[in-house]
């Protein structure tokens, strides 16, 4: 309010609307940043959500009917 009165400011509560959302935004924005500029981080995330094409699968043997020397 003071600051409608000593600047002539119209829109105050738009204005502290959109300083509200953008302090709020504030983090992701950071974090974001930190995962597009250091490369240990982005690959960190990359893999995590990288899909492998073959899986590996271990034989499995069946003691119950398995042939006794």
């Amino acid at each position: 309010m003071i600051a409608s009165i000593a600047f002539g400011l119209t829109h105050v509560v738009e204005l502290i609307e959109w300083i509200f959302e953008f302090s709020a935004l504030h983090s992701c924005l950071n974090t974001m940043a930190m995962i597009v500029s250091i490369s240990s981080y982005r690959k960190a995330i990359w893999d995590m959500f990288k899909c492998k094409k073959e899986t590996e699968v271990a034989p499995v043997v069946n003691l119950i009917n398995a042939k006794k020397h």
